[in-house]
């Protein structure tokens, strides 16, 4: 299964991160997105501490920029180089190059772009308006959307915990 994984908010602990996505990243295609933060880089640091749990997996860090294109639809201009890292096997952690659109509906554009089966969107605060227009967005194409908690990834993924929205005649 495809899984883009949006962490949203700067300063997560990379620790924290990658023992949570790690066990997602061992059965799942996956992408995760951070929001930037040029303060302590922490895709970089994500992405070192994910690698360190996943050997032999490769794991990479990609800089992304979204914008609207013509149809005054939000894409990520880097889509085709996460795509091929996924083909390849590759883990992939992509950081924001700059604030300009909310994280989650980037991670949606994303997610959207890259056919994912399922849309994480982590966060200590799973009520916030933006995380359920990026899921509402996402479940359009087919998809699956998970709003909860960062220590619940592999638990979102398997349906059990958090908030789970699916699309229309799925169930």
């Amino acid at each position: 299964m495809r899984v883009v994984a949006s962490l949203g908010l700067p300063r997560t602990d990379p620790i924290a991160a990658a023992t949570a996505l790690a066990e997602v990243a061992v059965e799942h295609e996956l992408v995760i997105t951070h929001a930037p933060d040029p303060a302590d880089g922490p895709a970089s640091a994500i992405a070192r501490e994910l690698a360190a749990r996943l050997r032999p997996t490769a794991v990479a860090t990609l800089l992304t920029k979204a914008v609207t294109d013509e149809d005054g639809e939000l894409r990520v201009i880097e889509q085709a180089a996460v795509e091929a890292l996924l083909d390849a096997g590759i883990v992939a952690v992509c950081e924001a190059e700059d604030d300009s659109f909310d994280p989650a509906l980037a991670t949606a554009a994303l997610a959207i772009g890259l056919h994912a089966d399922l849309l994480l969107l982590l966060t200590p605060d799973p009520d916030a308006p933006s995380h359920e227009l990026a899921a509402v967005r996402f479940r359009r194409t087919g998809g699956r959307a998970a709003i909860g908690r960062l220590h619940h990834a592999a638990a979102l993924v398997r349906g059990e915990a958090g908030r789970q929205l699916v699309p229309r005649g799925a169930l």
